[in-house]
């Protein structure tokens, strides 16, 4: 059975996923569901920035339902990137059982993390939302994030 790590940028999947879905959200419950299919999920992190501490109550929800949150006010930085990519880069070294990696983010500056994991021999897979074709084809798959995985409609 696989073992998988998920590492999922929250602000990159929310424009995205506006844009693709005319401004509707990521389920996240439903998101852990779908790649718990891949394999026994070892690990669930999303990155996120907050401003003015309003998003505590949905950083609870996403700890109720066993995500690992990793939050930084805008004034910090915006982008999560290096500190994602040194999360997974710990984690594979930490975790050689870990065959598996999910990446929940389109942003093309992830290719040498997913070439770094390819050396390792760990396959990885992106579940995204517009994903463009360079970034995509440097993963062993690439899997655009379907409507049912959003959250429903109020």
């Amino acid at each position: 059975m696989s073992r998988v790590g998920i590492f999922v940028d929250a602000h990159n999947l929310f424009i995205s996923l506006g844009v693709r879905f005319g401004g509707r959200k990521l389920d996240y419950a439903k998101y852990l569901a779908y790649v718990s299919l891949l394999g026994s999920v070892e690990t669930a992190n999303v990155y996120g920035v907050q401003q003015n501490k309003r998003a505590i109550g949905f950083i609870h929800a996403l700890e109720k339902s066993g995500w690992i949150c990793h939050d930084r006010t805008t004034a910090e930085c915006v982008s999560w990137n290096v500190g994602l990519c040194m999360d997974v880069v710990r984690f594979v070294e930490q975790r050689p059982d870990v065959n598996v990696i999910v990446l929940g983010s389109s942003d093309g500056s992830l290719v040498p993390l997913l070439a770094y994991l390819a050396e390792k021999g760990v396959r990885t897979v992106i579940l995204a939302a517009g994903v463009i074709t360079d970034f995509a084809t440097c993963a062993n798959s690439c899997i655009e994030i379907p409507e049912s995985l959003l959250e429903d409609r109020q």
